[in-house]
Order: structure tokens, then C-alpha cells, then sequence
């Protein structure tokens, strides 16, 4: 999946924590960042892509720091 609107200070692992809290298991939680540091977005990787699609509908608006989150199923195969 891919998240955005997040806060910059949010960390994979407050990312992995808040998803595993209310849609199961993850596998894995990048922030994207550059030079500066965190640009606001995120890929999270479920276990199947059903616990993916269930995340979206949980997760798209939820609010971590104040923000309101966007997430998105990412195109392509395999867990999202």
C-alpha cells in the first residue's frame, strides 16, 4: 500500500505499529525520504492482499499525528 499525508516525524516503526494495531500483521513499513529526511509518505506491506484491501478501508482517513491519512493499494502483484 501506499500512504501519505503522514506527519514527518512518524517512524516505520510508529507506521507498522498503528496498521498492525487495527488490520493484522505487517511485513514491513518504509517512510520515503530524501535528504532532508521524511517526505510524508509510506509503503506498507501486508501479509495477503485481502488483510491489504481491509487496510485501505481502515486505514484511508485514519489520523496519526493530527494528519489524515491517504492509502492507497499500490498496482502490481504479490501482497500490498
Amino acid at each position: 500500500m501506499l500512504v501519505s499525508n503522514l506527519p514527518y516525524t512518524v517512524t516505520s516503526l510508529m507506521l507498522a505499529e498503528a496498521f498492525a494495531a487495527r488490520c493484522g500483521p505487517v511485513i514491513k513499513a518504509d517512510i520515503l525520504i530524501n535528504a532532508r529526511g521524511s517526505v510524508g509518505k509510506a509503503v506498507v506491506l501486508c501479509e495477503t492482499a485481502m488483510q491489504a484491501m481491509q487496510a485501505v478501508q481502515l486505514m484511508h482517513g485514519a489520523s496519526i499525528g493530527g494528519r489524515k491519512l491517504v492509502v492507497r493499494l499500490a498496482h502490481g502483484a504479490g501482497p500490498q
